[in-house]
């Protein structure tokens, strides 16, 4: 098994990054909230997109680190 990256450090990399983007947008203690992102826009459309863009990202984050898990659960390399 050495030199050989499984599903285990996938699931820690992106649930990582499910961590750091609550952290960073979603938490009580950050300043980018997805509100603050929409009204940085100049048009609403734009800020829709930019908000959308992000829960987009969060939940492929959130999906990869599940389907992880899953298959490191399975023993599947």
């Amino acid at each position: 098994m050495k030199n050989k990256v499984g599903p285990l450090f996938w699931a820690i990399v992106a649930g990582g990054g499910v961590a750091l983007g609550w952290l960073a947008h979603f938490s009580p203690f950050t300043d980018q909230t997805p509100q603050y992102i929409y009204r940085a826009y100049d048009t609403p459309a734009v800020g829709w997109l930019a908000v959308a863009w992000l829960v987009a990202l969060m939940l492929a984050l959130v999906i990869t680190a599940i389907y992880a898990e899953y298959l490191w659960a399975r023993g599947l390399q």
